[in-house]
């Protein structure tokens, strides 16, 4: 399991990485009016997100600064969930929805991206918050995480790996022999 305090660890010790953002998980039901998706899939994740991975928006903006240190109650919703809820995805942008019994105002909408057949994000289907406002709201500690790296310019994966599991070493104080 995987901390946003480690991923914070991550960018400060290790010379290879450029970004590092802590990603969290979890499913729940966003609603507005009378209408409702279950399981969605939504996102806690720190602010380096954006810089780690390419979040394009279509309307409405960015999570800010200030929400993320300050566990707002904002989100980005994915394009499909949009017109789901909204018909027009454009009109989600101010309104309030209920997620997770929280009441959350949507301050962007992601560009629709389609699926990519061999992995990666569903950036239609989920919900952005910041991990602060996860915490607040789910039993963050069973959460599913994860922490995602950019390496600097010219450092090979490899490097940017073993350089990782060292520091996350260093972080929990295990010693070269220990997993």
């Amino acid at each position: 399991q995987m901390t946003m305090e480690e991923a914070e660890y991550i960018l400060r010790k290790d010379q290879t990485i450029k970004n590092a953002a802590f990603v969290s998980f979890y499913n729940a039901t966003i609603e507005y009016g009378s209408n409702a998706l279950e399981n969605v899939v939504w996102y806690g994740v720190t602010e380096q997100f954006n810089q780690v991975q390419d979040v394009e928006i279509a309307h409405g903006r960015y999570i800010s600064s200030s929400e993320f240190g300050d566990a707002t109650n904002v989100l980005l919703m994915g394009y499909e969930n949009a017109v789901k809820l909204f018909e027009k995805p454009e009109r989600a942008v101010g309104k309030t929805i209920q997620m997770a019994g929280q009441k959350c105002r949507v301050v962007g909408v992601i560009k629709q991206t389609g699926r990519s057949r061999v992995g990666g994000w569903d950036f239609d289907n989920i919900v952005l918050v910041s991990a602060n406002f996860c915490k607040k709201v789910a039993n963050f500690r069973k959460l599913e995480s994860f922490i995602i790296v950019q390496g600097r310019e010219g450092i090979t994966p490899d490097d940017v790996k073993g350089d990782i599991r060292a520091a996350l070493r260093a972080s929990r104080r295990l010693s070269p022999k220990r997993e």
